[in-house]
């Protein structure tokens, strides 16, 4: 969140989350190169994959900074323009070229990010592997310092009811449990239709789904041309403001949509990724679409 704050300003063509895709499928790459620097600690967990620290930096973190919800919501925003910079386009029919450059762009820099973190993943290879004594106190000191923080935001939304920071406390309670559920999916569907990832596939386009939703509320007229939105009180507009980046941007992912799509044949990857970008697109354009079109959209109140 604090990268798509740092990088989102008046005038820019993308929104912060390219930036977000970017350095989470850098990660990623780098990450899934590299062997040798576990290889003393595999054996006590079977394999790399299994590796409780290898998850959390890629399961984890990657798929926590990435989003798919949110390239794709912004991709229709693009389409319709939406955003809270107005263009004027020569007809409404260039708003698809809107939307191509989005998918293009972020697609194109996700998939390049993760290859050049592969080149880096080859050098940071050579350094060595972690001594297992360094790992296992690294482990710990990640696991009290996780609870601390969690237990941390939950004391300050529990105890401070006001605050620009509130939002940001929302998405950091509702993160780890979205993290989860993605993981959980993809150990359950991935293993079952190993051409087509249908774990990942699901939270994204359930994701998605919900970010449609969760839009709507925070940011949809309340009738035709009224000024205040679906969700008026402050309190609700932090919630939905921390299910909108909490949770729907964690439990859909780049980082391990464009990790799957170079592990699969050409023909599968191709298949696995159309539909994947397609089916999210088109549940936006009917849910944020018609809603638009019927009544549209205003600012949130936070």
């Amino acid at each position: 969140m604090g990268l798509v704050a740092l990088t989102t300003y008046s005038g820019a063509f993308l929104g912060g989350v390219i930036w977000a895709n970017c350095a989470a499928c850098f990660i990623m790459g780098l990450a899934a190169k590299t062997n040798d620097i576990w290889r003393k600690v595999s054996p006590t967990h079977g394999s790399k994959g299994a590796i409780p620290m290898y998850v959390g930096v890629t399961t984890g973190f990657c798929g926590t900074c990435s989003s798919f919800s949110s390239f794709i919501l912004e991709s229709f925003e693009k389409t319709a323009n939406m955003s809270s910079e107005h263009f004027h386009y020569p007809n409404r029919a260039y708003g698809i070229m809107e939307a191509l450059a989005v998918l293009i762009a972020h697609m194109a820099i996700s998939a390049s990010s993760y290859v050049v973190g592969q080149h880096a993943g080859s050098l940071i290879d050579r350094i060595g592997s972690f001594p297992p004594t360094f790992y296992r106190r690294t482990e710990y000191a990640i696991h009290i310092v996780g609870l601390a923080i969690y237990g941390g935001v939950i004391a300050l939304l529990a105890t401070e009811k006001h605050g620009a920071w509130r939002p940001w406390m929302f998405s950091c309670l509702f993160t780890p449990w979205a993290a989860l559920i993605r993981y959980a999916a993809a150990k359950l569907l991935n293993p079952r239709t190993p051409r087509f990832p249908m774990g990942t596939f699901a939270v994204n386009v359930g994701g998605t789904l919900l970010l449609a939703v969760f839009t709507i509320l925070s940011r949809g007229r309340r009738r035709p041309f009224s000024n205040s939105p679906v969700v008026r009180g402050k309190m609700g507009c932090h919630v939905l403001w921390g299910l909108d980046n909490g949770f729907c941007a964690t439990v859909t992912t780049i980082s391990t949509f464009v990790a799957e799509l170079y592990s699969l044949s050409l023909g599968s990857a191709y298949l696995y990724g159309l539909v994947s970008v397609a089916l999210g697109f088109v549940i936006v354009l009917l849910i944020v679409g018609s809603y638009d079109w019927a009544v549209g959209f205003t600012a949130a109140v936070c």
